[in-house]
C-alpha cells in the first residue's frame, strides 16, 4: 500500500473486528487475528495502543509453539517495556518467553530473556529475585558467550550492591573484568574500571580509587577514542577536586581533556569540560575567568538550541555575579532566566535559581519578599525528599544547592528574630530521609505487587515533573499545581499503604514543645548545615539560638577527640575544648537533664563524657569531673519524638535476653567470640526480680526467626552480640544472630539488616543493644545517622540504649548488669544509665572510653515503679477522696 499508516490502520481495523465479532470466529481464528493485530501495530511502533489492548494478546494458546510465537511474545515484552509497564513485561516473560525458550531449547534467546528479566526485577526493587535469576543464568556453562557472562556478572554485582554485600559486589565486578579482558571488549573494561573507581572513592579508599581510574586512563590511552579518554580525564579531575582537594591537579587534567576535544564535534562533552573548568575558577575565586567560560556555554547552548544547557549556564552566571557582589548583573540574569520555559531545567538547578532570587531580595532589604520566594521552594524540597528515595542508595543525598537554600532560610529567620520558625525548619531537616526510608524498595518489594511497584515509580516521576512546574509557575498557578501534587501524594500513600507524611512530620509549635518540658529539663537542638552549627537551647520558658562557624579546625578537633575515645587514647583536653565550643559551660545551674537532638559528630560523641572544668592533663581521667556527674543526658532523633504516645499493651514476656558467644558459623569469620554474652543475659534476667516473665535466647536458639517472633512481644529486649555499621549504605547496618536452619534462605544467614527492622511491628518499652557500634553509623548531611537506631525507633521501640564504639567484652557485660540493677529499683532509663556511668568511672575505670559509649534514645519513663510507688499512690488517692468528702459535707451544710 502507498498509505504510510497502512499497518496502523490495519491493526486498528483488526482490533475493532475482534472486539465486535460476537464469537463469530473460531478459537484458532480468534488467536490468529489477535496475533495479526499485534504484528501490524508493532510494525508501526504503536506501543501505547498495544499496551491499551494487552488483554487481547496476553494469552494465545492455539498459536503453535514455534520460534515465530517466541519472537512475537519477545516483541510484546519490548513494547510493554517501552511504555513503562515493566510488570506486564515480567508477566509475559514468566508465562511465555522463558517457558517457550526452554521448550524450543533456544538457549541463546533464553539467556538474553533472563538477562532482561533480572534487569526488570532490579528496576522494581526485587533484588532477591534478581539475584536468583542472574545466578541461575550464570550456572549455564555451555551456552553463555564471554560477552553475556560479562554483562550478567556486572548486573549481579549491582544487585549485591543493593543488598549491601560489598564483598560480592567487588568479586563479581572483578570476575566481569576478567571476561571483558578475555573477549577484548575495551568498553566493558572501561565501564568496570570506572565503576570500581567510584565505589572506592565513595568509601574513601583513595589508593584503590586512584588505582582504578589510572587503569581506565591507561586503557583509554591505548585506543584512539579521544572522547572516552577526555571523559575519564574529567572524572579524574572531579575526583582530585572534590575528594583530594588537589585543585592544581584537577586543573591540569581538565586542560588535558580540553586539548583532546579540539577536533571533536561532541559539543556536550566539550561543555562538560568547560563547566568543570569554570567551577574550578569560581572555587579559586577567579570569578572573571569563570564568568567568561559560562558566557561561552550560554552561546553554545543558544547555537545548538539546547535550552537546558543555556538556562543552567544563565543560573551559573547569576551566581558568579552574586559572589562578586555585582547584584545588578545577577538580577539581570535571573530576569533573563525567568522569561524562558524553565521546566527543561533540572529540579536542583531550579532550586538554586530561586535561592539566588531570594538572596538578592535580602540584599535589597526586602526580607518578606525573600521569605515568600524561599519558603515554598524549601517545602517542595522537603516534600520531594519524603516522597521518594534515592534509587542509587536507598536514602536521599542532600545536594549542595539544597544546603545553600537551607542555610539561607535559617539565616533569614535568625535575622527576622523568629526562633520558633527556625526550630521548625531545622527540625524538619532531621526527618528529611525518614519517610523515604519507609518507602525504600527493599521494604516495598515485600509488600507490593509488580503492578503496584510500577505504579509507585510512575507516580514518583509525575510528582517530580509537577514540582518542577511548581517552581517555574507564578503564585496564582501554584495553588492548582499544589492541589495536583497533594492528590498524587495521597494516591501514592494509598497504593503503598503508607501513612501520610503530613501526619508523620507535622510542624510543631514552640509552645507545644515547651509544654512537654519539666522544670530543670533543657533541649539542646543541634543542626549542621555546610560550615555552620546551629545550636538552639529550649527550656519551658525560653529559646536561645546561636550560630557557630564549623571550619576545618573544628572538624579536626572533633575527629581527633572521637578517634581518641574509640581507641582508648582519650584526650581530655580536646574534650574540654569541645565542651567550651558548644557553650555548655554557660548552662543554667538548675538544668539537671539535657535532651539532645544531635547532628553531625554529636551522633558519635556522647556529651556526658565531656569534662566540665579544665582537666589537670589530657589523661588525668580519675581527677576530672564530667558532665555525667552533674546532668542526665538523653537523646531524640527529632522533636516529634517528644509527642510519641506511650503505648500501653500487654506483653507476652517482660524481659527477653539474646546472647551469642560463638560466631564461627556466621559467614563473616572475622567476628571475635564474646564469651561473657550468655552469662550477661542470664545475670540480667536474674537481677530483674521485679519483672515477672523472662525469656532467654542463647547461642543456637538466637536465630533471626526467633528474634522476629520474640522481640516484638517483650517489654524489654536485651541483645548481647555483635553489630556492624555499613560503610557503604547505612540501611545495611547489621545485627549478628545465629544462622539457624540452612533451608531458611537469606533471612536465616544469621544477619538482620537495618532495613529489615523497619517493617517489624515493635512496641517495646526498651531495647538495649550491648554490641559494638550499635548507635553510630555513617553521617549524611541533613539526615543524621541512618543506622540501626533509627530503624528500631521507626519500628516502634519506645527507648533504646546503644553504644557508639566497641569496648572490652568483660566491661561491657559488667556495665549492662549495673544499668539493669538501677532499672530494677525504679530509676528512669536516663537516670539508670547516668548512675551506671558514675559507678563505673568511680569504681572501675575512669577513662571515658570504657563507660562513655552508651547513649539512651527515646522515652525516659521507668520500666518498673520505684519502691513505695503504690503506697504513695494509695495515700494520695485517700487524701483526694477525703478532700472531696469534706467539700461535699461543707456544701450540704
Amino acid at each position: 500500500s502507498e498509505n504510510e499508516n497502512f499497518y496502523l490502520e490495519l491493526g486498528q481495523f483488526l482490533l475493532e473486528k475482534i472486539r465486535t465479532s460476537d464469537d463469530s470466529f473460531s478459537p484458532i481464528e480468534s488467536d490468529m487475528l489477535r496475533a495479526a493485530a499485534f504484528q501490524a501495530l508493532y510494525l508501526e511502533d504503536a506501543f501505547a495502543l498495544i499496551n491499551d489492548n494487552y488483554d487481547l494478546y496476553a494469552d494465545l494458546p492455539l498459536i503453535p509453539n514455534t520460534s515465530m510465537k517466541l519472537n512475537m511474545y519477545w516483541a510484546l515484552d519490548f513494547a510493554l517495556f517501552r511504555t513503562g509497564y515493566i510488570d506486564r513485561s515480567l508477566e509475559v516473560q514468566r508465562r511465555h518467553t522463558i517457558p517457550l525458550s526452554h521448550h524450543l531449547e533456544d538457549y541463546g534467546a533464553l539467556n538474553a530473556i533472563l538477562a532482561s528479566h533480572g534487569a526488570y526485577l532490579y528496576n522494581l526493587g526485587r533484588y532477591d529475585e534478581a539475584e536468583e535469576v542472574f545466578t541461575a543464568s550464570l550456572a549455564d556453562t555451555t551456552h553463555l558467550t564471554t560477552g553475556i557472562k560479562t554483562s550478567l556478572l556486572h548486573n549481579l554485582s549491582l544487585v549485591y550492591y543493593k543488598l549491601g554485600d560489598s564483598n560480592q559486589y567487588i568479586e563479581n565486578q572483578l570476575r566481569a573484568l576478567d571476561f571483558a579482558v578475555e573477549s577484548g571488549n575495551i568498553r566493558d573494561q572501561l565501564s568496570i574500571y570506572r565503576a570500581l573507581h567510584i565505589y572506592y572513592r565513595n568509601n574513601r579508599n583513595w589508593d584503590l580509587s586512584q588505582q582504578y581510574i589510572e587503569a581506565a586512563l591507561e586503557l583509554a590511552g591505548e585506543t584512539e577514542d579521544k572522547e572516552e579518554l577526555a571523559s575519564i580525564l574529567i572524572s579524574k579531575s572531579v575526583y582530585n577536586n572534590q575528594y583530594l582537594n588537589n585543585l592544581d591537579e584537577a586543573y591540569r587534567l581538565l586542560k588535558e581533556a580540553e586539548l583532546l576535544l579540539d577536533e571533536t564535534i561532541n559539543y556536550r562533552l566539550s561543555v562538560r569540560v568547560m563547566d568543570e573548568m569554570a567551577k574550578l575558577y569560581i572555587q579559586r575565586r577567579e570569578f572573571d575567568r569563570g564568568r567568561e567560560i559560562f558566557e561561552e556555554i550560554v552561546d553554545i547552548g543558544a547555537e545548538n538550541s539546547n535550552n537546558q544547557m543555556y538556562l543552567t549556564a544563565i543560573i551559573d552566571l547569576a551566581n558568579t555575579h552574586l559572589l562578586k557582589g555585582e547584584t545588578d548583573r545577577a538580577r539581570q540574569y535571573i530576569r533573563e532566566f525567568n522569561v524562558h520555559d524553565i521546566t527543561s531545567v533540572d529540579f536542583v538547578d531550579l532550586v538554586d535559581a530561586r535561592r539566588i532570587e531570594a538572596e538578592l531580595a535580602i540584599i535589597q532589604g526586602d526580607l518578606n519578599r525573600a521569605e515568600r520566594i524561599i519558603d515554598p521552594v524549601y517545602q517542595q524540597v522537603i516534600e520531594r525528599a519524603r516522597d521518594m528515595s534515592d534509587p542509587e542508595g536507598g536514602y536521599w543525598h542532600v545536594e549542595d544547592e539544597y544546603l545553600n537554600l537551607f542555610q539561607l532560610y535559617a539565616d533569614l529567620l535568625r535575622t527576622m528574630n523568629r526562633p520558633g520558625d527556625l526550630v521548625r525548619i531545622l527540625d524538619q531537616l532531621k526527618t528529611i530521609n525518614d519517610a523515604s526510608l519507609i518507602d525504600n524498595p527493599l521494604i516495598r518489594a515485600d509488600e507490593l505487587s509488580d503492578e503496584e511497584l510500577r505504579e509507585s515509580n510512575r507516580i514518583n516521576d509525575e510528582l517530580d515533573e509537577l514540582r518542577k512546574r511548581f517552581l517555574a509557575a507564578d503564585e496564582e498557578t501554584r495553588l492548582s499545581i499544589q492541589n495536583d501534587i497533594s492528590l498524587l501524594t495521597a494516591e501514592k500513600n494509598r497504593l503503598t499503604r503508607r501513612q501520610s507524611t503530613e501526619v508523620l512530620f507535622r510542624p510543631l509549635q514552640t509552645w507545644k514543645i515547651q509544654s512537654r518540658l519539666k522544670q530543670g529539663e533543657m533541649i539542646l537542638h543541634v543542626t549542621r548545615i555546610l560550615d555552620s552549627f546551629y545550636l538552639i537551647k529550649i527550656d519551658n520558658q525560653n529559646i536561645d539560638q546561636k550560630k557557630l562557624r564549623f571550619d576545618f579546625e573544628q572538624q579536626q578537633l572533633f575527629e581527633e577527640a572521637i578517634a581518641g575515645l574509640t581507641s582508648g587514647d582519650t584526650d581530655l583536653e580536646k574534650l574540654y575544648e569541645i565542651y567550651n565550643w558548644l557553650e555548655l559551660d554557660i548552662l543554667p545551674e538548675q538544668v539537671h537533664t539535657l535532651i539532645v537532638v544531635p547532628d553531625s559528630y554529636l551522633y558519635q560523641l556522647p556529651l556526658d563524657v565531656l569534662p566540665v572544668s579544665r582537666p589537670p592533663s589530657a589523661t588525668s581521667y580519675g581527677a576530672t569531673e564530667y558532665l555525667v556527674e552533674l546532668r542526665r543526658v538523653r537523646y531524640l532523633n527529632n522533636l516529634q519524638d517528644l509527642f510519641r504516645r506511650n503505648t500501653v499493651r500487654r506483653y507476652r514476656t517482660d524481659f527477653t535476653g539474646i546472647g551469642i558467644s560463638d560466631f564461627q558459623s556466621i559467614p563473616d569469620s572475622e567476628l571475635i567470640s564474646l564469651p561473657k554474652a550468655p552469662l550477661e543475659v542470664t545475670s540480667i534476667s536474674n537481677s530483674l526480680d521485679r519483672l515477672k516473665s523472662h525469656d532467654t535466647l542463647l547461642e543456637t536458639d538466637a536465630t533471626v526467626s526467633a528474634f522476629r517472633q520474640g522481640v516484638g512481644q517483650s517489654r524489654i529486649v536485651h541483645l548481647a552480640s555483635h553489630s556492624q555499621i555499613s560503610e557503604d549504605d547505612p540501611l545495611f547496618s547489621r545485627i549478628y544472630l545465629h544462622p539457624g536452619s540452612a533451608e531458611a534462605g537469606r533471612n536465616e544467614s544469621g544477619i538482620i539488616y537495618a532495613y529489615q527492622l523497619f517493617d517489624m511491628n515493635l512496641s517495646n518499652d526498651l531495647i538495649m543493644l550491648n554490641s559494638c557500634e550499635s548507635g553510630s553509623g555513617d553521617y549524611f548531611q541533613g539526615a543524621g545517622i541512618m543506622g540501626i537506631s533509627r530503624a528500631l525507633r521507626y519500628a516502634g521501640a519506645g527507648s533504646l540504649v546503644l553504644n557508639s564504639w566497641s569496648v572490652n567484652d568483660q566491661l561491657a557485660s559488667e556495665f549492662a548488669q549495673q544499668f539493669y540493677k538501677n532499672m530494677n529499683v525504679g530509676k528512669s532509663k536516663s537516670g539508670a544509665l547516668q548512675q551506671a556511668k558514675i559507678h563505673f568511672l568511680r569504681n572501675k575505670n575512669a577513662n571515658p572510653h570504657f563507660w562513655g559509649p552508651y547513649v539512651m534514645n527515646g522515652a525516659d519513663r521507668p520500666v518498673v515503679n520505684p519502691p513505695g510507688h503504690n503506697t504513695a499512690t494509695i495515700v494520695l488517692a485517700l487524701i483526694l477522696a477525703g478532700g472531696l468528702i469534706l467539700t461535699r459535707y461543707q456544701r450540704s451544710g
